[in-house]
């Protein structure tokens, strides 16, 4: 049986997301251009959310360290601490 090889790097067109927690302790997901994003309770929730969103690819999720922050009152960004 013959197996299609995926590649490891994403494409242009696959959606980078950025996974880390906000100043209430609660998993932020945001893609990098502001198109899509979430707030979980769970690390895995987010996790799997942005594996879903980002075509299933491992090299499109990247956790980053500090607060990440949701604005719903402009774009979907990484937060700057400010509310």
């Amino acid at each position: 049986m013959r197996k299609d090889r995926v590649s490891a790097q994403p494409s242009e067109e696959t959606p980078l997301y950025l996974i880390g927690k906000n100043g209430c302790g609660r998993w932020v997901v945001l893609e990098e251009k502001g198109q899509s994003g979430g707030i979980f309770v769970e690390r895995s929730q987010a996790i799997k959310f942005a594996m879903y969103e980002g075509d299933h690819g491992p090299r499109a999720v990247v956790m980053v360290p500090g607060r990440l922050e949701l604005d719903l009152h402009r774009h979907l960004k990484p937060g700057n601490g400010h509310h």
